[in-house]
């Protein structure tokens, strides 16, 4: 097997686990108004693509490294369900129409529904690791620690980049550190999650 199968393997098993993220949180509230609304939100984003790339690692290397790969795969939906609620909004803070030459959710459904599903992107994924039986509860616990600590780090690269954007005198070293504040932290998230993953 290539290594390009490889990670085709990873990105499916991500896919398959990408929206079951979020129905551990919704499950809890039994039959909410507004919970299959909201998956459908959730798929319409997702059906966009996308690499994968951040919840292909932990599943990649926990496996490479001989380790119990189910759990690393739950860990990279996880990872991967964060990103794209990020770039929900991200997509209406810059007013894109367009994300990886689809429309955008806030274009299709509106801004109030896109961040609805943005908000539930962001959350749902700290729960279902938190519920999870994948995982002894202080894996979990440092799991979740480690996804919000990176969350957190990435809005505040989207804040700064939302002041660049306003800024009168924009200059490339803030521009290349911004970057980094909003790609890094999850890519962290998940070299540092496998490690945990790997005991």
């Amino acid at each position: 097997m290539s290594s390009t199968d490889g990670l085709g393997a990873q990105q499916a098993q991500v896919d398959a686990l990408l929206v079951q993220v979020l129905l551990p949180a919704l499950a809890s509230q039994g039959d909410a108004v507004g919970a299959r609304t909201l998956v459908d939100l959730a798929e319409a984003h997702l059906a966009t693509g996308g690499k994968r790339l951040r919840g292909t690692l932990p599943g990649a290397l926990v496996g490479a490294a001989g380790g119990e790969t189910a759990g690393a795969h739950l860990f990279g939906a996880c990872i991967e369900a964060v990103h794209n609620g990020t770039l929900v909004h991200d997509d209406i803070q810059d007013g894109d129409a367009l994300r990886r030459g689809q429309p955008t959710l806030w274009k299709t459904h509106g801004v109030a529904q896109a961040i609805n599903a943005g908000d539930a992107m962001l959350v749902g994924p700290l729960l279902a690791l938190l519920r999870s039986d994948l995982f002894p509860p202080a894996m979990a616990a440092e799991l979740a620690r480690l996804l919000g600590e990176a969350l957190l780090e990435t809005i505040c690269g989207q804040v700064a980049d939302v002041a660049f954007h306003a800024a009168t005198a924009p200059d490339l070293q803030t521009a290349v550190a911004i970057a980094g504040a909003k790609t890094v932290p999850l890519f962290r998230c998940a070299f540092e999650g496998s490690v945990v993953l790997l005991g």
